[in-house]
């Protein structure tokens, strides 16, 4: 039987999304320790390294809540592998690059690619294993958390003394085609379901977008006062960007953007569970932010 027609193996298809997370929490993980090596290989000044980060992180904000509707409305495979190839030609070409405008681009796309790797992965978990298999999938999901948190640490000291510091990046050159030959074999070909494109919800997409406004504007006002003025929101420009306060608006802009409430929204959450969830990317970025910015003490603050 030719291979184009061999079934799906649905345990390919949680390994492809389980490679991925590992993927992003291992890189966000390496690129937080590895970028003062990478800004001084690339000479960036602190400043420019700080917004090369929140460039690359920003945009998950962006990517990831949609993701869940994509793949439901798409397919696996239209979701997962051309996003992942196209992530591995980036991480083979930016550690290449040194005009850095170009490097902003690059790592902006990079981002955006990264996020489309974690938010299906509990999908696909409950809908191709087993349920008596669903507490281990579970498992190895929120493990990847803890372990890339821990184990970042050492590969990035690893990368940076014996490899060279490019391999924070082109480790994932290896694993991202990996990952998409696991959804491949993995996913069943689907045809896109038209009736869902039809009832989207394109007013809570669009008002994703003020997400990122507020993210940025929270991370350049954290440039300016400091660590200590995005967390405590010592300058007014902090308060008035308060991604909180940012969330609450936007719920009432998807309720006015369509006239009428959405027949179709995708992910279903409770608000307070959707808070969290959207929250935990731009608190990666405020750390990014301000993690190149010297800390001010008491005395400074003072």
């Amino acid at each position: 039987m030719p291979a184009a027609e061999r079934p799906p193996v649905p345990a390919f298809s949680v390994a492809a999304v389980l490679l991925g997370c590992f993927i992003a929490g291992f890189h966000t993980r390496l690129f937080g320790i590895g970028l003062a090596d990478l800004r001084g290989a690339m000479g960036l000044e602190p400043d420019q390294g700080a917004w090369l980060s929140t460039v690359a992180l920003a945009p998950q904000i962006l990517v990831a809540p949609a993701i869940t509707w994509l793949v439901t409305c798409f397919g696996l495979r239209r979701v997962l592998v051309g996003p992942a190839l196209a992530y591995a030609l980036l991480s083979l070409l930016i550690p290449l690059v040194r005009d850095y405008p170009t490097l902003l681009v690059l790592h902006g796309l990079h981002g955006a690619l990264l996020g489309a790797f974690v938010p299906a992965a509990l999908m696909v978990i409950f809908r191709n294993m087993p349920q008596r298999l669903w507490i281990a999938g579970i498992a190895l999901y929120v493990f990847r958390a803890g372990f890339t948190l821990n184990a970042g640490i050492g590969l990035t000291g690893f990368y940076a003394a014996q490899l060279g510091w490019q391999w924070i990046y082109w480790q994932d050159v290896l694993l991202a085609p990996l990952m998409a030959w696991l959804a491949w074999r993995g996913a069943p070909r689907v045809a896109v379901d038209r009736v869902l494109l039809a009832q989207a919800d394109w007013g809570r997409h669009a008002a994703i977008r003020q997400r990122i406004d507020d993210a940025l504007c929270r991370a350049r006002s954290g440039q300016s006062a400091g660590l200590d003025g995005i967390r405590h929101h010592s300058r007014p420009a902090g308060r008035r960007c308060d991604v909180t306060g940012g969330l609450r608006r936007q719920r009432g802009a998807c309720a006015l953007s369509l006239g009428k409430p959405a027949r179709h929204r995708l992910p279903q959450h409770r608000p307070d569970a959707g808070d969290g969830v959207l929250l935990q990317p731009t608190q990666h970025v405020e750390r990014a932010a301000g993690a190149q910015l010297p800390h001010r003490g008491p005395a400074a603050a003072a």
